[in-house]
């Protein structure tokens, strides 16, 4: 696993263009960013977004067909996962929504 402390530069190749190696390294990432977020760690937050949020706002850009409201839809994805990550912590139990789970894809 990836150490959440290291500083990886942002990847811009979407994700659906990554190869399988490439993919799992870029979720294992995700994973460990997420994890090291939801203990406090602002650096994991900012490697975390920006690991994930091309594909987001692609996404959301595909649900909502309209590129101005999937800016405002990917922004409110990362809000609702920091208070989410942030209640987890105040909990110290894992909340839905914090990290993503592998075997859900």
């Amino acid at each position: 696993m990836i150490s959440p402390a290291v500083s990886v530069a942002y990847d811009e190749t979407p994700h659906a263009a990554r190869t399988s190696d490439e993919k799992a390294y870029a979720d294992e990432s995700a994973t460990a960013w997420a994890l090291a977020a939801r203990d406090g760690d602002p650096a994991a937050v900012e490697n975390f977004v920006r690991a994930l949020h091309r594909d987001v706002r692609t996404y959301v850009t595909y649900l909502s067909a309209d590129p101005q409201a999937a800016d405002d839809l990917a922004q409110d994805t990362f809000l609702r996962a920091s208070a989410a990550c942030t209640a987890s912590r105040a909990a110290r139990r894992p909340a839905p929504g914090c990290c993503p789970s592998p075997a859900g894809r």
